[in-house]
């Protein structure tokens, strides 16, 4: 692989080291990617959840820890906007982000998408990093109260191993073609020449996150880049103060709005059945 083994990432570091821990400790359960509601009971709205670490494909990874896959989500979007009885797409979002990989394209499509039906995202506990950059191509964002919102940002990581290594007895050894092919490997130390060609990239994803957030939010670069936060999350009440979501709301009170029962309301008509069918 060449620099940082090219991921580039748009999630929260904090997420990032738990995935490493992760990693070495195993998964501590396992967890499935919902499908959008089927539509028979509530053909108007479609639900789409954006949960856990958002990746290009399935992977082990996500066979291990679960998450949404670029790859799923483009599908559920394309089958929600192909049926006529589906009039307003809902995206429920709980997401640290993840990697930059395929974002920009899910994120066109999201924001074509909403001319032709209404896109409503609901931040419902995170919205941040690559889950913002897609939440910010919708109509409309909706924050639930507790939620966090934002940390628009861009990072790669380089993990110097090599004083390990020497520690251990190991010393490596690249044979290459290419002078670059092995720039920032994770087994020596992280050059000079390295760091400035990762951040070039780094950079470049950077600025394309930002002008997708400034067209999905019908604002400017300079709004985008000056007070959005440059990385950080916000609680909604700042996040609705600068323009990075339109409401504060809970999913409840979104599909209330759109004619859909809300969920607390159907359990509690699930329940009071079940209790007269025990009697």
């Amino acid at each position: 692989m060449n620099i940082l083994d090219s991921v580039i990432w748009a999630i929260q570091p904090e997420y990032a080291a738990r995935m490493i821990r992760m990693l070495e400790n195993g998964p501590v359960a396992q967890a499935t990617q919902s499908r959008p509601q089927s539509g028979k009971e509530q053909p108007t709205v479609g639900v789409v959840p954006i949960r856990g670490l958002i990746s290009r494909r399935e992977s082990l990874w996500t066979k291990l820890f679960g998450g949404a896959t670029i790859e799923s989500l483009s599908a559920q979007l394309q089958e929600l906007a192909d049926n006529p009885s589906v009039k307003t797409i809902v995206l429920d979002i709980d997401s640290p982000g993840g990697s930059v990989a395929g974002i920009p394209e899910l994120g066109g499509e999201i924001l074509r998408l909403r001319s032709r039906k209404p896109v409503i995202a609901v931040a419902n506990d995170l919205m941040a990093s690559a889950a913002y950059w897609l939440g910010a191509q919708a109509s409309e964002i909706v924050a639930t109260p507790s939620s966090l919102v934002g940390s628009i940002g861009i990072f790669a990581l380089h993990i110097d191993q090599s004083r390990a290594l020497d520690m251990a007895g190991i010393k490596p050894t690249f044979i290459q073609f290419g002078e670059n092919k092995t720039l920032g490997n994770p087994l020596e130390p992280l050059s000079e020449r390295a760091r400035e060609e990762a951040q070039k990239i780094v950079d470049e994803h950077g600025r394309m996150f930002v002008r997708a957030v400034a067209d999905g939010r019908r604002t400017t670069l300079a709004n985008v880049q000056d007070d959005f936060g440059r990385g950080l999350a916000f609680m909604p009440k700042e996040a609705l103060r600068l323009g990075m979501i339109d409401r504060i709301g809970t999913m409840d009170e979104v599909l209330q709005g759109l004619g859909i029962e809300s969920r607390r309301s159907a359990l509690r008509k699930d329940i009071t059945r079940a209790a007269l069918t025990n009697r």
